[in-house]
C-alpha cells in the first residue's frame, strides 16, 4: 500500500497543467487520469510486493498483442 501511495503522489510531477485546485475542470481531468491509472499501478505494486518481475508488453501491434 505504501508503494501505491508513493506512486500515486508522484503522478503530480507528470501533469503540471492539473495543479490548479481551484479550477473544477482541472480537478475533474486529474481525477479521471488517476482513476484510469490505478488498476495498472495496483497490479505493478502487487507484483513488486510478491517479488515477481514486471511483464512489459511486446513491441508488436496493439491488436496482435491483445490477441496473443
Amino acid at each position: 500500500m505504501a508503494v501505491l501511495c508513493g506512486v500515486t503522489g508522484a503522478l503530480s510531477a507528470f501533469y503540471h497543467d492539473s495543479t490548479d485546485v481551484h479550477d473544477p475542470r482541472q480537478r475533474e481531468v486529474a481525477s479521471h487520469r488517476l482513476i484510469a491509472k490505478l488498476p495498472t499501478l495496483a497490479a505493478m505494486a502487487y507484483k513488486y510486493s510478491i517479488g515477481q518481475p514486471f511483464i512489459y508488453p511486446r513491441t508488436i501491434s496493439a491488436s496482435r498483442n491483445f490477441c496473443t
